[in-house]
């Protein structure tokens, strides 16, 4: 069984976790394949937009604790120490973070059922999380006797639910409910059950009746734009991209769609 199945239809890929089993818990081989996965959609001209998704009732458990990773699970780790061993796979699964952040392409997660400690943190790292009642959200990582700042979850979860809240949530390690998740911004919408794949979907085809360029640089602003020290640096990022914009053509198509009350018909870059 493939750990991850990937499929693309309509400009929209949809990468489903594939071990419900383990309610897909993040194994060497998830995260592995889960990482070309996402990096061969970023190269597919034929992708637009990424939707993350789940086979079963959970969308991920965590870290697979039934088969631990040891030295040479990941290349360059043979002769390894348990110390750097721990180290480098530490790392080589916070870099599918990473991955799924700076995607260029939107990245929407459908959440349902468990979106436990690494599970959370790929959530937080897509740019739009849509959930229905089952989700139920816990920062475990704390649970384990470790701290429950690990896979970028310090970073991403105060920016998406704000320092206070965040603090508290990741403090206690309790379970966060569909409701609370999406009054608190985490999360948006709350769909019934058995919906959120088709919502997830919706959105994405939304996103992609836009430019590509306005795709692209809306999501490169609002990620640098989050690190901004003024509001002034902010815009002059902004102004750089709208001008720049005004090459593609893609504005005056605008202008004419208007002009003659119809959808423009933007190019790809």
């Amino acid at each position: 069984m493939n750990p991850v199945n990937v499929s693309i239809h309509d400009k929209v890929a949809v990468i489903e976790l594939n071990t419900p089993d383990n309610r897909n818990a993040l194994s060497v081989a998830m995260v592995k394949a889960l990482s070309a996965a996402i990096n061969d959609c970023r190269a597919d001209r034929a992708c637009r937009t990424i939707v993350l998704t789940r086979a079963g009732l959970s969308f991920c458990s965590g870290l697979d604790l039934r088969n631990t990773p040891s030295p040479g699970d990941i290349p360059g780790t043979e002769a390894m120490g348990i110390l750097g061993f721990t180290y480098k796979i530490q790392e080589y699964i916070a870099n599918m973070i990473t991955l799924i952040h700076e995607s260029e392409k939107p990245v929407i997660a459908a959440i349902r059922g468990h979106c436990y400690g690494g599970g959370l943190s790929i959530a937080a790292a897509a740019d739009v999380r849509v959930c229905d009642t089952s989700a139920k959200f816990c920062a475990a990582y704390i649970k384990t006797g470790l701290s429950a700042c690990d896979m970028g979850s310090s970073y991403l979860l105060p920016r998406l639910m704000g320092a206070s809240k965040a603090a508290e949530f990741m403090l206690t390690g309790r379970v966060m409910h569909a409701e609370e998740a999406t009054s608190c911004g985490f999360a948006f919408p709350c769909v019934n059950d058995g919906q959120v794949l088709a919502e997830a979907i919706n959105i994405a085809s939304m996103i992609n009746q836009n430019s590509e360029y306005g795709v692209m640089m809306t999501k490169s602003s609002l990620r640098t734009a989050a690190g901004a020290a003024s509001l002034r640096i902010a815009m002059e990022m902004e102004n750089r991209q709208q001008v720049l914009g005004s090459l593609t053509g893609c504005f005056e198509e605008y202008i004419s769609a208007f002009s003659e009350g119809r959808k423009p018909a933007f190019r790809d870059l």
